[in-house]
């Protein structure tokens, strides 16, 4: 004879395990946007020491799929420089860099260098060679993919996933406990 008894504290903990399933997708979507905000903001600060430059990338957070967020980086449009440029231009040759090209002057006119450029070269030149110059954008993903991981791990453990719920400095109970008799 096969018996079977099912009281009703198991079903209060299969409620409980209902209940938590339902809720990781939020916390997951959450820990996500957490995660990429702070990077955006980590990353905007780090990179702007070592590349001036990366101040004109823009960085939108958005949402992605059911419950995913995507980090997206983008030269700002519609701003100028300090120098009057174009923003748009120097960010975009700040991540893909820039081929070698020649400048000519048109006609008889020759082009005037600016006060800072001149102490090396004449006032006045006919040609320009402008060099080839490497983007960062390898460079900027690596560092981005490291502060993401960095960052979601970080917000992975304060929003509580694990035996302890995410709080850290407690120990865990020596033994398994249980009402069920």
């Amino acid at each position: 004879m096969l018996k079977m008894q099912v009281n009703s504290n198991t079903t209060k903990q299969m409620e409980a395990i209902l209940n938590k399933i339902d809720t990781f997708p939020n916390r997951i979507a959450s820990a996500q946007q957490s995660a990429l905000y702070r990077t955006a903001n980590n990353i905007g600060q780090t990179l702007y020491k070592k590349y001036p430059a990366s101040k004109y990338l823009e960085y939108t957070i958005m949402a992605s799929g059911k419950l995913g967020y995507k980090l997206t980086i983008a030269p700002v449009r519609d701003v100028k420089t300090s120098g009057g440029d174009d923003a748009y231009i120097a960010a975009s040759v700040f991540l893909k860099g820039r081929r070698a090209y020649t400048v000519a002057g048109k006609g008889r006119y020759k082009m005037r260098l600016r006060k800072e450029s001149v102490p090396p070269f004449p006032a006045l030149i006919a040609v320009a060679s402008i060099p080839r110059m490497s983007g960062h954008e390898d460079e900027f993903k690596r560092e981005m993919k490291e502060q993401v991981i960095k960052n979601l791990q970080y917000a992975l453990d304060r929003f509580g996933f694990g035996p302890r719920g995410g709080t850290t400095g407690l120990i865990d109970l020596p033994r398994v406990r249980s009402r069920v008799k």
